[in-house]
């Protein structure tokens, strides 16, 4: 009886013993695995504001691996992490640093979608991570713009190739792409002229004195200085991007600063739902370029309707109530004939009709810009014309400047309205143009 007795009590002790190893091993790769998340934690909290992936950072020590400044939210503090004697942007460490004197100087934005995190410790200064070293980083200063300067010189960008050469450091101002000192005046780090001649900027890197109109630090020589102004037409981030929008005088139409030949004055207008674009009596232009366009002619001015606006009153009345409301717009073909386009009232419809030279209808279609994939019908749905294919649109209401392009091949029109109409492409610009 003892001996079965104590057998059971061996028995229990042994599964005991077992128990408890089971849970120390279970304790020891919890404990590993905490590390590990936690440092995937950090990755994590970073990803919203930086873009960063999680990652498991090698370097970083993850058992005093923290945040580098709790009570700053900001978010060039938000991606600031920290642990002995290291410090990291997002998963990246700062290379080089000296974590004693690193400090945090201010947000810059250079334009566009850009922001760069500028930090600087006694060496080097950093712009998110990358690291220059030709700045004295005591007087370093960040003047607005693109501009920045510290005791020994002026740049345009923060690279040591973008030094402003013969820049007074003591009285230098930037603001956006204009600054001035003493001496000069400058645009886009450009040189343009004594500060005695009564510069004035205007928008787009143009601007004037009482002699000229400038763009950047070049003369447009054929502008009239008296009836120039701008049109505008794009929209403008930094001195990187290669557009500088539109503008005119009394005898030419210009574009980042370049006179667009053959342009007419009289007829020439921006498309108000496609960025870049215009168009006058004889072409359309994409950014100051000539886009292929066989149209004769285009125009949403009823008073331009051949044959006047009481002959096409009789025969499609609704169109010509309210132009704006219904949207209405013509173009002739190089055969003499007419497309007519009009907003079906109350709905997202736009009617194409065709006629021909002599004024006789010959097929009808439509393009449906469907609210509910947030289309809407444009003020120029007609586009252009390409040989024998009319390009037609509808424009996206929450895609920056988007549409939704259709082609129409008027050698199947006459036959099958709907069948020669196709989906052609996209197309989106949210502006920015490096």
């Amino acid at each position: 009886m003892k001996y079965i007795e104590t057998k059971k009590i061996k028995i229990i002790a042994l599964v005991a013993v077992s128990v408890f190893l089971v849970l120390l091993v279970y304790i020891f790769f919890n404990l590993i695995q905490t590390d590990k998340i936690e440092t995937d934690i950090f990755n994590l909290s970073s990803e919203k504001d930086s873009g960063f992936v999680n990652e498991i950072i090698v370097e970083a020590d993850p058992k005093i691996f923290t945040i580098f400044n709790s009570t700053d939210d900001s978010p060039c503090y938000r991606n600031l992490f920290k642990d002995k004697d290291r410090i990291f942007f997002g998963s990246v460490m700062f290379k080089d640093l000296d974590p004693e004197t690193f400090r945090f100087i201010d947000e810059w934005n250079p334009g566009g979608y850009d922001v760069y995190c500028v930090y600087a410790d006694k060496d080097n200064i950093y712009f998110n991570t990358t690291k220059t070293n030709h700045f004295d980083t005591d007087s370093f200063t960040l003047l607005g713009g693109e501009y920045m300067k510290d005791k020994n010189a002026v740049y345009y960008n923060f690279y040591p190739e973008d030094k402003i050469e013969g820049a007074d450091v003591e009285t230098f101002q930037g603001g956006t792409s204009f600054a001035e000192d003493k001496n000069y005046i400058y645009e886009c780090g450009q040189r343009i002229l004594p500060n005695e001649d009564e510069y004035k900027t205007l928008s787009n890197y143009y601007g004037k004195n009482d002699i000229n109109i400038y763009y950047k630090n070049v003369i447009i020589r054929e502008a009239d200085v008296e009836t120039f102004v701008l049109l505008g037409g794009v929209m403008i981030f930094g001195c990187d991007s290669k557009e500088g929008g539109y503008a005119k005088d009394k005898n030419n139409i210009y574009f980042a600063g370049k006179k667009i030949e053959e342009a007419d004055v009289k007829t020439f207008e921006l498309n108000k739902n496609r960025v870049g674009y215009a168009r006058d009596k004889n072409n359309q232009y994409d950014y100051g370029v000539k886009v292929k366009n066989d149209f004769r002619l285009c125009s949403s001015d009823a008073n331009n309707f051949p044959e006047g606006k009481d002959f096409w009153s009789q025969i499609i009345p609704e169109i010509l109530l309210n132009t704006s409301t219904s949207k209405f717009e013509f173009c002739l073909l190089p055969d003499g004939s007419k497309i007519i386009g009009y907003k079906k009232r109350e709905e997202n419809i736009k009617i194409i009709n065709w006629f021909d030279s002599n004024n006789n209808h010959i097929q009808t279609t439509s393009i449906v810009c469907d609210e509910a994939e947030n289309k809407k019908v444009g003020e120029k749905s007609i586009d252009r014309l390409e040989g024998d294919t009319v390009i037609l649109s509808c424009i996206f209401e929450n895609a920056c400047e988007g549409r939704d392009f259709y082609k129409l091949d008027l050698n199947k029109f006459r036959s099958s309205p709907f069948g020669a109409i196709q989906d052609s492409d996209e197309y989106y610009d949210c502006g920015y143009r490096g």
